[in-house]
């Protein structure tokens, strides 16, 4: 979906920049993940930059992979599926995309200043 709204906007490297798109808010899922599971077992939550670009390179081969190479899961194979839901069930999709993302950002950059600010007690 975000690769047909960039390349709406005719803009170059739609599908480059959609796998971006989703290897980021997967990393900040994991991450979100990870200091919730470091808060809940140590009095101070120390995670190195380091993982955490480490963690998107990853992602973003394997996503590179998954959505160049393999034709299950591939760019026309997922613009088929979309172009085949109804107007309603898009719309709904959209809504659920929408909060997916509001939600992956607003829980990984609040926990991660309620972090910092209890590791500054």
């Amino acid at each position: 979906m975000s690769c047909k709204l960039y390349l709406s906007f005719n803009e170059k490297g739609a599908e480059s920049t959609s796998v971006s798109v989703v290897g980021g808010l997967q990393t900040l899922n994991v991450m979100t993940g990870i200091m919730l599971i470091l808060l809940f077992n140590t009095s101070k939550v120390h995670i190195n930059v380091l993982l955490g670009i480490g963690l998107f390179v990853v992602l973003e081969i394997y996503n590179y992979r998954r959505y160049f190479y393999q034709e299950k899961h591939s760019v026309q194979m997922i613009e088929n599926k979309w172009l085949e839901k109804s107007e309603a069930s898009r719309s709904q999709m959209k809504t659920m995309l929408f909060l997916y993302v509001v939600g992956s950002v607003v829980s990984f950059f609040g926990l991660a200043i309620y972090i910092g600010s209890k590791n500054s007690i």
